[in-house]
C-alpha cells in the first residue's frame, strides 16, 4: 500500500468531516420534515366540528354568566356603600343636631318662651322636637347605635344635604 502524504491526508480528513457534517444536517432536516408531516391531524369530522363548536359556545355562555354575576356583585356592593354613606350622613346630622341642642339649651335657658327659642336656634320646630327626643342635655345622642361615627368622621361629611 502506498502511503498518502501528510498534507493530502489532512485535506482528505477535512473533506470527510465537512461532508459528514453536511450529511448529518441533511439527515436531521429530513427527520424533522417527516416528523412535522406525521403530526398533522386528519381533518375534523362533522361530529367533531359540532362538538368543538358546542364546547366553545358553552365556554362563552359560562364567561357571560360569570361576567353578569360579577356585575351584579359590583352593583350590590355599590348599593351597600350608598346605604352606609346615607346612614353615616344621617347619624352625623343627628350628632351635630344634638351638639347644637346642647348649646342652644344652655344659651336659652333663661328665655321667656323656651320652645320658640329652641326652634329659632335649631332651625325648625320639627328639628327642635327631634333634638328634644333624641338628645341628652349634654349633647350626647341618646341610645347611640354601635355604628355611630366619630366626630372626626363627621367632620368630613356635608350634613347640609340631609333633611329628615
Amino acid at each position: 500500500m502506498t502511503k498518502i502524504p501528510e498534507t493530502r491526508q489532512g485535506a482528505l480528513r477535512a473533506w470527510l468531516i465537512t461532508w459528514s457534517a453536511a450529511l448529518g444536517i441533511a439527515a436531521i432536516f429530513v427527520l424533522w420534515a417527516v416528523s412535522v408531516g406525521s403530526w398533522k391531524q386528519p381533518p375534523e369530522t362533522p361530529e367533531e366540528t359540532k362538538a368543538r363548536l358546542e364546547r366553545q359556545a358553552q365556554a362563552q355562555a359560562q364567561a357571560a354568566q360569570s361576567q353578569a354575576e360579577a356585575s351584579q356583585r359590583r352593583a350590590q356592593t355599590a348599593q351597600q356603600e350608598a346605604q352606609k354613606s346615607e346612614r353615616r350622613l344621617q347619624l352625623c346630622y343627628y350628632k351635630g343636631l344634638c351638639q347644637n341642642f346642647s348649646t342652644a339649651r344652655q344659651a336659652r335657658a333663661t328665655a321667656g318662651n323656651f320652645d320658640t327659642c329652641m326652634s329659632v336656634k335649631l332651625g325648625t320646630p320639627r328639628e327642635a322636637n327631634i333634638a328634644a327626643a333624641a338628645c341628652a342635655n349634654d349633647g350626647r345622642f341618646l341610645l347611640a347605635p354601635s355604628d355611630m361615627p366619630t366626630s372626626v368622621e363627621c367632620w368630613f361629611v356635608d350634613t347640609s344635604k340631609y333633611k329628615p
